[in-house]
């Protein structure tokens, strides 16, 4: 998740600041390393170094689970609309109402909230029925819960194909490899598998 640069205007001398969506404020500082080289880090104390503008060609970024950093700019290969094929297949299957799906590089990772906990549950936990969706009890949930990677299509070098990876949780676990070809076919073959049992049973080979 990238920002535009002009939102944290600061004055000199004063660290350029930016707040996560869960809340925290990150600092913007300067700290020596090897060789006299100066390194620009986001924190989240008051830098005694404090820097007051982003470098050009850099922009703040901030990783699907919160972490804000400083990165420079660059192309993504990854199409808008492609992005936009996963997303609005998500959105589909009301079971990943909460997932998530991010683009990085020539991958497009799909996350799963850990431990998020359903608003069934929580309304009889708060003893209010009446709870929804958009009540602030849940969306400070959602502010705090922490993402994992379950699914991601990695585009192939000199095509707009894709292979499809699924997160392995046996052995030493990782991704695996489940199909490859056209990334709109993939999406709607396998992410509904997300969350179900039927999930565990993809492997390479897969039809």
């Amino acid at each position: 998740m990238s920002k535009p640069l002009d939102l944290f205007p600061s004055e000199p001398g004063v660290a350029v600041t930016y707040k996560n969506r869960k809340g925290i404020v990150y600092y913007l500082g300067k700290t020596e390393i090897a060789a006299g080289r100066v390194r620009l880090i986001f924190s989240r104390r008051v830098p005694e170094s404090p820097v007051s503008k982003v470098p050009q060609g850099y922009k703040i970024s901030e990783s699907i689970n919160g972490t804000v950093s400083l990165c420079k700019i660059a192309s993504c290969p990854i199409k808008s609309e492609e992005l936009e094929i996963v997303q609005q297949e998500i959105e589909r299957h009301k079971h990943l109402s909460h997932y998530k799906a991010e683009a990085k590089g020539k991958a497009i990772t799909i996350y799963e909230p850990d431990g998020l906990i359903s608003i069934d549950t929580l309304k009889v936990i708060s003893g209010n029925p009446a709870l929804s969706l958009d009540s602030e009890f849940f969306r400070e949930q959602l502010r705090q819960v922490r993402y994992n990677p379950v699914m991601c299509f990695v585009l192939l070098d000199g095509t707009r194909k894709f292979s499809a990876r699924r997160m392995s949780y046996s052995g030493v676990g990782g991704w695996k490899l489940i199909a490859s070809g056209v990334l709109a076919n993939l999406a709607r073959t396998l992410i509904h598998h997300i969350g179900m049992e039927s999930f565990f049973t993809l492997s390479s080979g897969w039809e």
